[in-house]
């Protein structure tokens, strides 16, 4: 099992039924785990109608989750997520993102942009989310789910590097 497939198999045991998705390149290991699992993707034309979906299916499930890829599909995704964000809707947003070691050395370095979608993503999203993880084992996302979903509930966002995606556990 894979860090992508050990999320996904956890969203499924809590009953998670769709995620609103665009697919992507930075994302095809978690696009896979959903592929190969009982949640049936809805897939959108852009990122914004996902996260915009997927905030609105949130106030009637437990909780919404979009997915998108690094870069682009962040961006389009904000504001779905500002809008879970100030009506306290259950949100998890699951993006990809450049390799670990690419993510570091843009942050250690306060780059702009490395490879071609690699942005900073945490600095972008930390103030209109209840918490930022960037996934190391996929155990964050217990954390995550429960932090949506309790107290004032809001979005959380997962960052998943396309190494993580992949790695066994």
């Amino acid at each position: 099992m894979n860090v992508s497939e050990k999320i996904v198999k956890f969203l499924e045991k809590k009953g998670v039924r769709h995620i609103f998705c665009v697919v992507g390149g930075h994302v095809m290991f978690l696009n896979n785990a959903v592929f190969e699992s009982k949640i049936k993707p809805i897939f959108c034309h852009h990122e914004q109608a996902a996260a915009m979906a997927a905030e609105a299916y949130g106030r009637i499930a437990d909780i919404g989750v979009v997915m998108v890829t690094a870069g682009p599909g962040c961006i389009n995704a904000l504001n779905g997520v500002l809008g879970a964000f100030a009506d306290s809707s259950p949100l998890l947003i699951l993006s990809g993102a450049n390799n670990s070691a690419e993510i570091a050395y843009m942050k250690k370095h306060n780059m702009r942009q490395v490879g071609l979608q690699g942005v900073n993503t945490e600095a972008i999203v930390t103030p209109i989310v209840k918490k930022y993880y960037q996934v190391k084992t996929g155990d964050e996302v217990k954390e995550a789910y429960d932090l949506a979903t309790t107290d004032r509930k809001g979005p959380v966002w997962m960052e998943v590097a396309l190494d993580r995606q992949s790695a066994k556990v």
